[in-house]
C-alpha cells in the first residue's frame, strides 16, 4: 500500500479505522469534522464496523453519523488526486505573481502543464511554444 503525503485528518489512523471494523485499503479515514470539509472536493463515505461503506450526499448524513459514532473515508486515489490539484492551483497563483518579464514564467507555466499529465504523455519535438516538449496524448479522466 503506497504511503499518502498528507492524510485528511490527522486525529485518525487507518489502524484506528481497521479496529473500528472497516478494513478495505483504498480508503483514508475521517472523523466528522474533516468529513465536512472534505466533502467540499471530493466524494466521502460513511465507514462500518462490518467493513461497508455508503455515499454521504449530505451535511446531515455527516451529523447522524457521527453521532452514532461512526466514522467517514475519502477513496485514496480522490484524496490524492485532490491534492495533486491543490498543489497546481498554489503554482498558477504563485506564477501570477511573478513579474511579466520573468524569463523563468515559461518554465513554470510548462511544470504546470505537464503536472497535469500522466508520466510518460509528454514527448520531446518543437512545439508552437518552442518549450521543446508537446503533449502526447490527454489525460484520461476515467476510472
Amino acid at each position: 500500500m503506497m504511503p499518502v503525503e498528507k492524510m485528511p485528518d490527522d486525529s485518525i489512523s487507518i489502524e484506528e479505522m481497521k479496529q473500528y471494523g472497516y478494513k478495505w485499503g483504498g480508503m483514508l479515514p475521517m472523523r466528522e469534522e474533516a468529513a465536512a470539509e472534505v466533502m467540499k472536493s471530493c466524494q466521502i463515505y460513511r465507514l462500518y464496523g462490518d467493513d461497508t461503506e455508503g455515499l454521504v450526499l449530505d451535511a446531515k448524513e455527516i451529523k447522524e453519523h457521527a453521532a452514532k459514532g461512526g466514522i467517514f473515508g475519502v477513496e485514496k486515489a480522490d484524496w490524492v488526486a485532490e491534492l495533486e490539484k491543490q498543489c497546481q492551483r498554489r503554482m498558477v497563483k504563485n506564477l501570477k505573481r511573478r513579474p511579466e518579464n520573468d524569463p523563468n514564467a515559461g518554465n513554470i507555466a510548462l511544470v504546470i502543464y505537464a503536472g497535469t499529465l500522466s508520466a510518460g504523455q509528454l514527448s520531446a519535438g518543437s512545439s508552437a511554444g518552442g518549450n521543446g516538449w508537446t503533449p502526447a496524448f490527454h489525460r484520461s479522466l476515467s476510472r
